[in-house]
């Protein structure tokens, strides 16, 4: 039997600050899959209802704002729903713009892992090319004059996998 008196909760970066908007969305996905986790692991055995009670001990007060009936209350899925309406910003495209321009990959992080975590935010960006938008993040963030200036030179029909290539290449040295 797995023990959660200690209320270690899985861990969810948000930090009071202007950058809140830009860091909620990917902390809620971040932290639904460690819940997930624990819900399929240790509280594998656990009934619905119960797992729907550590939602709320880790959530906390934001729950309150979430309008439920009585029985969605002890389902899990209305109560994610809840938080991700919570979590999302109202002007959601361009706050994914926003994101999509400022994302930087991470010293350790591989270009495939960087481009996932791009093209999540690009999907709430409303753009009608998300791959031209894509191209030019990869562009933006390229932390090696060389691979960027190799990039840019590439003509219009240079296509996103084509780039992609490009830096794996150079990942790959």
């Amino acid at each position: 039997m797995v023990d959660f008196s200690d209320k270690k909760t899985p861990k969810v970066i948000v930090t009071i600050s202007t950058s809140i908007i830009v860091i909620l969305p990917e902390a809620l996905r971040t932290f639904k899959r460690t819940c997930e986790y624990i819900f399929n692991g240790p509280l594998a055995t656990k009934d619905e209802a119960e797992k729907v009670q550590y939602l709320r001990l880790w959530v906390g007060d934001i729950r309150g704002g979430w309008a439920l009936t009585e029985a969605n209350s002890k389902i899990l899925a209305p109560h994610w729903t809840g938080f991700e309406n919570y979590a999302k910003p109202k002007s959601s495209f361009r706050v994914s713009r926003f994101q999509l321009r400022a994302i930087k990959q991470e010293q350790n992080e591989t270009i495939g892992a960087f481009m996932t975590r791009a093209r999540i935010i690009a999907n709430d960006s409303e753009y009608t090319d998300k791959d031209e938008q894509l191209m030019d993040t990869l562009i933006a963030d390229r932390y090696s004059d060389s691979i960027r200036q190799k990039l840019i030179t590439k003509n219009k029909e240079t296509t996103l996998d084509q780039a992609l290539a490009i830096v794996r290449a150079y990942e790959g040295t």
